[in-house]
């Protein structure tokens, strides 16, 4: 199962994302989540590790990654040497804890180093060289969540390619439900699923959001959580399990693979 996290800056994506991997994980699947926001550092603090090389880093740099990606245009070939499952991506450009583990793509770490167009580019070949397990192997099932950089850029170079599911996560704004419904039209044909998280939202609110991007596809509401806001703030592991997560990923499994 592929998962992409949306949404504007801001709406608590990483922490969407992470509390949603520790659900999985608590299941018993194999979860990876890739980090594609070239500039948000907390999510490897939400999951409780260290931050690691960066796939971008571990393949030289920017320009050493453009020489290798034009000679693979050239050549028609992958710049990677071979298909890769969770088990080969390197130890050391992956945190991993509790069943869970992490890579993240690339970073903007200088000035006037340029622009992140090489990190959308290369997220997109990593998912399309990443090879899953859906069987049933002693009931483990493989599971990518994505934390995506804010915004659509990312729908722009296909990186959601081939994904089961968009969550698109909404707070209590006009421009963040704008994004989530030119989320889902972007995602229309493209991915399984488009579902909407609404996040940080109090009982008026939640109702005027889901009123506004239609029930049938508002997967789960948070409210505004005050321990949730303080590992926000310091840059903490999010321990604490979420109830309206654990529905979410009941939901998931249900939808996905009761379908297979």
């Amino acid at each position: 199962m592929k998962i992409a996290i949306c949404g504007k800056g801001g709406s608590g994506k990483s922490t969407i994302t992470a509390l949603l991997a520790k659900s999985m994980a608590r299941r018993g699947r194999r979860v990876l989540v890739v980090d594609m926001d070239e500039s948000n550092l907390g999510l490897p603090l939400y999951l409780g590790m260290k931050g690691h090389d960066s796939l971008l880093a571990q393949l030289g740099g920017k320009a050493e990654y453009g020489k290798r990606a034009q000679g693979a245009r050239l050549s028609g070939k992958s710049i990677f040497d071979s298909k890769w499952k969770f088990e080969d991506i390197p130890a050391d450009m992956a945190g991993e804890k509790d069943g869970i583990r992490l890579l993240s793509v690339g970073k903007i770490q200088k000035f006037g180093e340029g622009c992140a167009c090489p990190i959308g580019t290369l997220s997109r070949q990593f998912f399309d060289n990443l090879i899953m397990d859906e069987k049933d192997v002693d009931d483990i099932r493989d599971v990518v969540i994505m934390d995506t950089a804010a915004g659509v850029e990312h729908f722009g170079r296909s990186v959601e390619k081939g994904f089961d599911y968009v969550i698109a996560v909404v707070e209590p704004a006009y421009e963040s439900v704008v994004l989530a419904k030119q989320i889902r039209d972007m995602a229309s044909g493209h991915v399984s699923r488009t579902l909407f998280v609404v996040n940080k939202a109090d009982a008026e609110t939640r109702e005027t959001i889901i009123q506004a991007l239609g029930s049938e596809d508002v997967a789960a509401v948070l409210p505004a959580d005050k321990s949730l806001l303080k590992a926000s703030v310091t840059g903490s592991e999010l321990t604490m399990a979420v109830k309206e997560i654990d529905d979410l990923a009941d939901m998931l499994e249900r939808d996905h693979y009761q379908s297979k």
